[in-house]
């Protein structure tokens, strides 16, 4: 992560690197993230019973949820992530494999689209 700052965490239930508000189906998993402030907010889900992680699941389509305790949200410029397991990970929606090791950024310029 940004100035080498280093986090571990050992049950992950999941994890999402974000620059919007929203992912998959309305879940406001990062309520404070921006596509315009050049930084990427990342959640991290850890040491929840998957009985917990559904009770507060339902909390996250209003973003209420960062309270909870074994839920971590942090903002960063880079990420490294590395896991003894391989990692089901995908990019909007599309598999990227499963992976020991990966890297996302944020880029400095933004891309034009046509809409």
């Amino acid at each position: 992560m940004d100035d080498n700052k280093k986090e571990e965490f050992s049950k992950v239930y999941f994890t999402a690197i974000m620059n919007q508000k929203y992912e998959g189906g309305g879940f406001k998993f990062c309520p404070d993230a921006s596509p315009s402030d050049g930084y990427l907010d990342v959640i991290v889900v850890d040491s929840l019973s998957k009985p917990k992680v559904i009770c507060c699941l339902p909390t996250a389509f209003f973003g209420k949820h960062t309270h909870f305790n074994g839920i971590h949200i942090f903002r960063c410029k880079k990420i490294d992530i590395h896991s003894e397991a391989r990692l089901a990970v995908h990019k909007d929606g599309e598999s990227a494999g499963l992976l020991h090791d990966f890297s996302v950024c944020m880029e400095p310029k933004q891309i034009n689209m046509i809409s």
